[in-house]
């Protein structure tokens, strides 16, 4: 598949991310065959090397709502949704063998939006703020899914569980303007949720939304996508912008103390990873760069969302070299349920992901 082709692709399927808190009716993309394939877990290997796992202890507070410290800066796990996707949108370029040999299910996958609540400095930070109501715009989309177990709008919530309100976050970091990072800042009348947060979003990023013109695109069913993507983005820009703070371009920087931002342009423009921690332990809270599991295991492959995959399959080995040398902590903010947070461990040329078997303290 071509490059321009794969960006089109990607670009489509991401149109679903800006529907916002109302119902809407996307392209029907190519019809796939579906079937179920079970439950999905992590692949095991005779040749996964062995490694000193890094160690997490977690303690458990309300509707599943877990704590633990990197690096003596307290995190909290936030869940927003439980959002079930048709699988044809996330692996269409992934071959069958891997998705057996992973157990990822050919007709949907159970994928979460998963955030940190950091508290640093004596400061509330949220790192990205789940859909809100527009999961509801994602269920609609996902309309040949199972959604019995979908679950969506929790985050407000989940921060209850922690004796906060949308009112106590004193900053959020966007990491991407994409429903499932953006759309919780606006309530369904489009009001702002987070009053007193000062929201930190890459000035690519911004930029980019602002400054495309889907006008100069000659493939209609392209122009349309795009459309609705810039006209989703610059709706909840026009809301938040008076308390935007830009990150601006380059390597990487301090944003708070011990909390880090880093480009990792590809499945947007702009979108970058943050990481927490200057010591010993550290975490990365790496946004879309994987958005599942498997995507660890054969980083060379595309993954569906992705506007430029090309772009974003450069990133990823060089970042995972990076994360099994530090022994890093990662996040995955898409990961099923009970596999957001863990780690990596090399398996023949690539890595397989662990994710943690969180204990209480």
């Amino acid at each position: 598949m071509g490059n321009s082709r794969r960006i089109f692709q990607g670009i489509l399927a991401s149109a679903v991310l800006f529907w916002g808190c109302r119902s809407a009716q996307p392209p029907e993309p190519q019809q796939q065959n579906s079937e179920s394939e079970g439950a999905e877990e992590t692949a095991t290997s005779s040749q996964t090397a062995a490694v000193t796992a890094p160690t997490l202890a977690a303690r458990q507070l309300e509707n599943g709502v877990f704590s633990f410290e990197i690096d003596g800066t307290r995190i909290y796990q936030i869940t927003d949704a439980e959002m079930n996707y048709e699988s044809r949108y996330l692996f269409s370029d992934v071959p069958e063998e891997v998705m057996k040999q992973h157990n990822v299910p050919s007709d949907q996958v159970l994928l979460t939006w998963t955030h940190p609540l950091i508290k640093v400095g004596g400061k509330n930070v949220m790192l990205d703020v789940g859909g809100g109501c527009g999961g509801e715009g994602v269920r609609g989309f996902m309309g040949k899914a199972d959604h019995s177990t979908t679950r969506v709008d929790l985050l407000q919530d989940n921060l209850k569980a922690i004796g906060l309100t949308a009112d106590d976050i004193d900053a959020i970091v966007v990491t991407h303007a994409h429903t499932d990072h953006i759309n919780g800042l606006l309530n369904e009348n489009e009001e702002m949720l987070f009053p007193n947060a000062t929201i930190y979003i890459s000035k690519v990023e911004w930029d980019f939304w602002n400054d495309l013109d889907p006008e100069t695109i000659e493939d209609p069913l392209r122009r349309k996508a795009i459309t609705g993507l810039k006209e989703g983005a610059l709706r909840h820009f026009a809301k938040i912008e008076s308390q935007v703070v830009y990150i601006d371009e380059g390597d990487r920087q301090e944003l708070f103390p011990g909390v880090f931002t880093e480009p990792a342009y590809g499945h947007t423009a702009g979108q970058i990873m943050v990481s927490v921690g200057s010591g010993a332990q550290k975490m990365y809270y790496f946004s879309d760069v994987f958005l599942h599991p498997v995507f660890v295991s054969i980083p060379d492959i595309s993954q569906g969302f992705d506007a430029d995959p090309e772009r974003n399959n450069a990133l990823k080995r060089p970042f995972l070299e990076r994360f099994e040398r530090e022994n890093a902590i990662l996040w995955g903010q898409n990961f099923p349920p009970k596999t957001v947070i863990g780690y990596v461990v090399p398996q023949d040329d690539a890595w397989l992901w662990t994710p943690f078997d969180l204990s209480v303290d």
